[in-house]
This record gives structure tokens, C-alpha cells and sequence, in this order.
């Protein structure tokens, strides 16, 4: 495996650590990915979503298929990762439960689905930034 494969699985690993919650689905993973990360990206929740499901169809195919990660989506990758990290940083020097945190990103995420107004507070609340 080379370095690129092996950052990027580790990247997703990370991802699924802390955002994979007992039976979640993809999907549960790739919501909580592209609200914390939308705004700091510069690009819609919708397109960062599909950026995040991108990302975890390209593991899919490398696991199963060994389809090689090229180092575009690694890239991505990592941004997306140091950017949920400054986010869960910003979280955790207001509160250290990190279930109620991922409850609240929950929120927010219907909050996006439904398509109702959410203020740079409530996100601000959950360490996002909104700059």
C-alpha cells in the first residue's frame, strides 16, 4: 500500500471514529462531515456533502475493489480533517461530552435538510466558525 492509500484510509478512520455512532449509516457520517466543514470550505452544504460522499465511495471502491485514492481526494481529505479538528477543538474548550455535541450537530444537519434558517450563534455553539 503506498503513502497516499494508507493517509487517506487513515484520514476515513478518523472520520469514523468520531462521528460513527452504534449502527450508523454513511450517510450519518458524511451529514455530520459536511456541516462542520461547509462553511470553513467556502462551498454549499449540499456540494460539501457530495464531496464527503465522494470520499467515502472512494474508500468503498479501494477496499473492494482496490481502486488506487489519487492524491487530489487525499488532499481534500486532509482538509476536511484539519478543519472538523480546529471544529472539534473549538467544541471541547466549551464542553467535553462529546455525544450531546454530535446531538447538536444533529440538529443543526435537519435543521439544513429542512431548509431553516440556522444563525452563526447556533453554529458558533458547536464550534464551527462562521468566517
Amino acid at each position: 500500500m503506498n503513502d497516499v492509500m494508507k493517509d487517506f484510509l487513515h484520514y476515513v478512520i478518523a472520520l469514523d471514529l468520531l462521528f460513527g455512532e452504534k449502527d450508523s449509516s454513511t450517510n450519518s457520517i458524511t451529514t455530520k462531515v459536511a456541516i462542520c466543514t461547509f462553511k470553513s470550505i467556502g462551498s454549499s452544504y449540499n456540494e460539501t456533502l457530495k464531496v464527503a460522499k465522494h470520499i467515502y465511495d472512494m474508500r468503498s471502491r479501494y477496499v473492494h475493489s482496490g481502486i488506487e485514492i489519487s492524491s487530489k481526494d487525499l488532499e481534500v481529505l486532509e482538509n476536511i480533517n484539519n478543519v472538523i479538528f480546529y471544529v472539534l477543538l473549538s467544541n471541547l474548550s466549551k464542553e467535553s461530552d462529546i455525544e450531546n455535541w454530535l446531538k447538536r450537530l444533529n440538529i443543526l444537519i435537519s435543521k439544513k435538510e429542512a431548509e431553516v434558517e440556522i444563525s452563526s450563534e447556533e453554529y458558533q455553539d458547536v464550534g464551527i466558525s462562521c468566517t
